[in-house]
């Protein structure tokens, strides 16, 4: 079995034999890093949804403190082979964000963790990512990562955005922030591709995304 990662953005991956051992496997430096410097008034205003990959109802958004979000998703998975739609083989969904904090502070997003599941036949290949960039702005950041079958595991990956590659949010005004996530089966149609791959290793799951914060200079605020 392989797996090859076609990374955009440097990309963790940790094979997980059951969903059980996720927490026994994470080294001692993932451990999240709480960052002092951060607005005194950090919370989420407004949070939608919308895809092939998340009916509505089936996902939403927590801000437990102020440098880590969560989505919790019910039900992510594309699939394919004889019988099943092509449309099927790619799900995609689109989280906006609207993130109300102190004004005089940006922030940018350091990096997107997710589990799934994955599972394709020999020759098949799958991808899982996301794609991000803030409302107005036509600067996108986007990781991928693809297996490829043989394969039938569960994975956790932790895309991370270089730092002199990180898209920030602008001082003068407030704009929401934008992530699209995908599954999908690449080539379906031609190469009768074969399997599975989902966010979450059954019922819900949840993505982490680690925001990072800094202080605007007082000339870009207005």
């Amino acid at each position: 079995m392989s797996i090859l990662n076609k990374l955009l953005k440097s990309s963790l991956i940790l094979l997980l034999a059951t969903p059980a051992m996720a927490d026994d496997v994470v080294p001692a430096d993932d451990v999240v890093d709480r960052d002092s410097e951060l607005p005194d008034s950090i919370s989420l205003r407004g949070f939608a949804h919308a895809g092939s990959g998340c009916a509505a109802g089936t996902a939403r958004g927590e801000f437990p403190i102020g440098s880590e979000l969560f989505i919790i998703w019910d039900g992510f998975e594309a699939e394919a082979g004889q019988g099943i739609p092509l449309r099927d083989a790619r799900k995609n969904c689109q989280v906006n964000l609207d993130i109300n904090h102190t004004a005089g502070w940006q922030y940018a997003v350091e990096s997107i963790e997710y589990s799934g599941k994955v599972n394709v036949a020999d020759g098949t290949q799958a991808v899982a990512g996301s794609a991000y960039y803030f409302q107005g702005s036509a600067e996108t950041v986007r990781s991928n990562t693809l297996f490829e079958g043989p394969l039938r595991r569960n994975f956790r990956v932790r895309d991370t955005t270089d730092a002199a590659e990180q898209v920030w949010s602008t001082c003068d005004a407030t704009r929401s922030l934008n992530i699209n996530f995908q599954v999908r089966l690449s080539d379906a149609a031609s190469s009768g591709a074969t399997g599975t791959i989902s966010f979450g290793v059954g019922g819900s799951a949840g993505t982490l995304i680690k925001l990072k914060w800094r202080q605007c200079d007082s000339q870009d605020v207005n």
